[in-house]
C-alpha cells in the first residue's frame, strides 16, 4: 500500500498489526482507532516525535 502526506514523497507502508501501518525509512506509523462497532473513528499519524489525529467525518 502506498501513502503520501502533504509535502512528502509517496512511500510504501507495511501492516504491523490489524490497526497499524508503518514506514520504517521515514520512521512513521499510521494507527487506526476503532469504535465498539469495529469501524475506524480516527487515524493517528506518528512521525518525528509528533502525533497528528484525524477524526472520521463520515461513513
Amino acid at each position: 500500500m502506498l501513502t503520501q502526506a502533504t509535502g512528502q514523497v509517496e512511500v510504501e507502508v507495511i501492516p504491523t498489526d490489524e490497526n497499524t501501518l508503518a514506514q520504517f525509512k521515514i520512521n512513521a506509523r499510521l494507527i487506526f482507532t476503532r469504535g465498539a462497532d469495529g469501524k475506524a473513528t480516527s487515524l493517528t499519524l506518528e512521525q518525528g516525535g509528533r502525533r497528528t489525529v484525524a477524526k472520521r467525518i463520515g461513513d
